[in-house]
């Protein structure tokens, strides 16, 4: 993997300007909670599709639907060999197989699970770094920021080699559409924005009061500056991942981010 370009595309935020926090407050690199999303070819290698970001230390999270909707079978396996490149602290990365999703049936937002990490010795589990959600709707005028992978570009040569370009994409809230903004590609509530958006950066988080995660990218006009939709981060609320054994039980079964939120394995700040 190279190191990360430095370039910045158009729409780009200075990055002093913004601040991430993880689920207890503290001030995080976002690298260890967003990341870019890959899909492996019938060659075998890696494509790249679109952002992501954590919601749990063991590797739940949350991207846009549309992302996934093309390469998922009935049972919301990611039949293309679905994986995402994580970044911790200390320059180490892993690749982690995705598991598979769970799509909202309106709503452009998908919660999927990552296979779990554990200690090459100990053999306990590794946990990720999370980011705080909102359940705030938002107001017009209102100060949103995203921070996504646009521009991430995946090299086929001897061996891939991943170049990344991560950054801070900032706007403001222009328009809520309680109905939804159309009929077929976003009929759920969701809000329109001034953050220019690019290819990729769907499925990154959008973030508002507090540094919490309000919405996730949808969509934006192709060529189009300043324009861009997003979903409401609340609308994951309601999914649920099944074969899922929470502490203290004795069997797996369907568990949704609601009932995660209640026992405090999702930080959620109103």
């Amino acid at each position: 993997m190279s190191k990360e370009i430095s370039k910045l595309m158009r729409g780009a935020a200075e990055r002093e300007h913004f601040t991430v926090r993880d689920s207890n407050g503290k001030l995080s690199d976002p690298n260890e909670a967003v990341f870019p999303i890959f899909s492996a070819g019938i060659d075998g290698r890696l494509h790249f599709l679109a952002t992501g970001f954590f919601i749990t230390r063991l590797g739940w999270f949350v991207t846009a639907k549309h992302v996934v909707d093309d390469v998922l079978n009935e049972k919301g396996e990611a039949v293309d060999g679905m994986c995402i490149v994580q970044f911790r602290e200390g320059h180490i990365i892993h690749v982690r197989p995705v598991i598979g999703f769970t799509c909202h049936d309106v709503a452009d937002v998908a919660v999927g699970v990552c296979a779990p990490m554990s200690h090459k010795v100990t053999g306990e589990p590794l946990f990720n770094k999370v980011l705080t959600l909102s359940s705030k709707r938002l107001q017009l005028g209102w100060p949103v920021w995203t921070y996504a992978y646009p521009g991430t570009t995946v090299v086929h040569s001897s061996q891939q080699n991943i170049q990344i370009n991560p950054n801070f994409y900032a706007g403001s809230v222009a328009e809520y559409y309680e109905n939804g903004r159309d009929s077929s590609m976003l009929p759920a509530p969701c809000y329109r924005t001034t953050i220019t958006l690019h290819a990729a950066s769907s499925g990154g988080p959008v973030f508002g009061p507090g540094s919490a995660v309000v919405g996730v990218n949808s969509s934006s006009f192709n060529g189009a500056e300043d324009v861009s939709f997003i979903s409401r981060i609340v609308d994951t609320f309601t999914l649920g991942v099944p074969d899922v054994m929470l502490p203290g039980e004795d069997k797996t079964r369907r568990v949704t981010i609601q009932e995660l939120i209640k026992n405090n394995h999702v930080a959620v700040k109103k």
